[in-house]
């Protein structure tokens, strides 16, 4: 008992020092480097996220990955920050097997969303279909975009095309670049019993929008379609987009000192 209530008195301390910061007082960082220095994870947390981002501090991602190696047994995030930089080979030798562990146990503690997304990502790589499922479902139950995504094209891959439509509809209503061209295809495919060409050129031309391949949904054509059904192609688009397809502003490359907020 005596130790939770030290752990949860330092957290509290750093908690403190990095509100501070955060507000623009600048002498908090002296009070976290010293937190971090005494063995502080949460302060070690917060000292590797500033090192590895270079905010108040020079970027250093080496540094920050020995805060974080440090942090990591006490710390499910500061474990995923540290399997992250295993991923990219930032500041560390670049060890796919390692970030995996790293994630995995992060995600493990935690359910944390990220973990989540970068295992979906790994097994899909694989074609390890359960796998991937099970990540992908995980990141999806927290209104991740591309846990909806895993979940649609494992759909696909599996020929359950219904399922496919309703996962990569909310992939791409909650702003996965991905998910237009999965469903370009799906309206193509004969077996799919809502096939229809016209909504099939209109995830085309969101395809495009959405990637930066047209500048609205008025440029362009799409091959097979009459005149007439590429103007309703181009409609349907310009209304969904009008209200869809705003990507999640979620950065898998740069580390995190806190789960992400739905807020934006």
């Amino acid at each position: 008992m005596n130790e939770l209530l030290g752990r949860a008195r330092a957290q509290d301390a750093a908690g403190r020092a990095w509100y501070r910061l955060r507000q623009g007082d600048r002498s908090a960082l002296t009070e976290l480097i010293r937190l971090a220095k005494d063995g502080n994870p949460q302060a070690q947390l917060y000292i590797g996220y500033l090192l590895d981002n270079g905010e108040f501090v020079a970027q250093d991602s080496k540094a920050a990955a020995a805060y974080f190696t440090a942090a990591a047994p006490h710390n499910p995030i500061a474990k995923y920050d540290l399997g992250l930089l295993y991923m990219l080979g930032r500041g560390v030798p670049q060890d796919e097997k390692r970030a995996l562990q790293l994630f995995t146990e992060s995600h493990k503690e935690s359910n944390l969303e990220y973990a989540g997304v970068r295992l979906a990502q790994h097994f899909l790589k694989e074609k390890n279909w359960n796998e991937a499922w099970r990540f992908g479902e995980s990141a999806a139950n927290l209104g991740n975009s591309f846990g909806f995504f895993t979940l649609g094209l494992i759909s696909f891959q599996r020929r359950d095309y219904r399922t496919a439509a309703n996962w990569l509809s909310k992939a791409a209503q909650a702003g996965d670049k991905n998910a237009p061209r999965y469903l370009t295809q799906l309206y193509a495919t004969a077996a799919f019993p809502e096939a229809n060409p016209v909504i099939s050129g209109m995830w085309k031309i969101i395809d495009d929008v959405m990637n930066g391949r047209s500048a609205s949904p008025g440029v362009g054509g799409v091959a097979g379609l009459s005149v007439e059904d590429v103007a309703t192609a181009r409609s349907l688009a310009r209304d969904w987009l009008g209200n869809h397809g705003r990507p999640q502003k979620l950065q898998y490359s740069k580390t995190i000192y806190e789960p992400p907020s739905r807020s934006h």
